[in-house]
């Protein structure tokens, strides 16, 4: 993990013109690296042991009487 100051963090994101699918990774990882926190791995399958992760897979159940949507 290469530590990095809010300065850099700054300067390096002010200007981006990438869209938010092409950026979100590069700049999870580099908050991960502003605050002192380990990124994930890659490794991330179970949530219980590590919390934080770029995807997961969902599985949706579906409930009785549940209506379908948000």
């Amino acid at each position: 993990m290469s530590a990095i100051t809010p300065q850099q963090f700054a300067a390096h994101w002010q200007n981006t013109t990438l869209g938010e699918r092409q950026s979100y990774q590069i700049h999870f990882m580099d908050i991960c690296n502003l605050i002192g926190h380990e990124p994930p791995t890659g490794q991330d399958t179970d949530a219980q042991e590590r919390p934080i992760a770029l995807s997961r897979n969902l599985n949706f159940v579906k409930m009785v009487g549940a209506a379908n949507g948000f």
